[in-house]
């Protein structure tokens, strides 16, 4: 089941954050996929496009990496306040930054966010854009596509197959990607 959440942060925080990773002083890094082959859930697909994105990653394996986490953090707890979303421990939390390159008929690599079965994968969009996740079936059919709205936050479980799409319209799409363990209902 995939829950998404609108309207639970603050416009405020929605517009500091934003400020924040788009200033040319915040450090991005540059990756050369958006799914590599030894991925989890990795599935090739005719309709796939591999390209180059930029992250940031706020924590890792539990651990606080970044000093964005503080802000970060704010949105979680503002998204739990206000929906059916209860966070029990992080596992990853990074941002994803794709320019627009896409293509109307591709997708980026579809795969899982797995490393257990009862964890959670949610998706936290900094700025308005194109450039849609796609969720998908276990034959690799398109279920369901959401579009990128300044502060969404989409929850679904982490052995989900899905995909991101690069924007075509805007020049770039910006999300925080949550691995988590917690509860949520529909």
């Amino acid at each position: 089941m995939i829950l998404i959440i609108d309207d639970a942060v603050s416009k405020n925080l929605q517009d500091e954050y934003e400020a924040i990773v788009t200033d040319k002083n915040f450090n991005w890094f540059l990756a050369q996929k958006t799914v590599r082959e030894e991925d989890a859930g990795y599935a090739e697909d005719p309709n796939e496009m591999i390209v180059p994105f930029m992250y940031h990653t706020i924590i890792k394996r539990g651990e606080i990496n970044s000093s964005l986490w503080d802000l970060t953090s704010k949105i979680l707890s503002q998204v739990e306040m206000s929906s059916s979303l209860k966070i029990k421990s992080l596992i990853n939390v990074r941002l994803n930054l794709q320019f627009a390159n896409g293509h109307p008929d591709k997708h980026n690599g579809i795969h899982v966010d797995g490393w257990d079965d009862d964890n959670l994968t949610a998706l936290y969009y900094i700025n308005d854009s194109d450039g849609d996740t796609h969720f998908f079936d276990e034959d690799k059919n398109v279920i369901k596509r959401v579009s990128p709205k300044k502060g969404r936050f989409v929850v679904f479980d982490n052995q989900q197959l899905h995909a991101s799409q690069s924007p075509i319209n805007y020049d770039k799409r910006i999300i925080i990607n949550w691995n988590m363990t917690g509860t949520y209902e529909v």
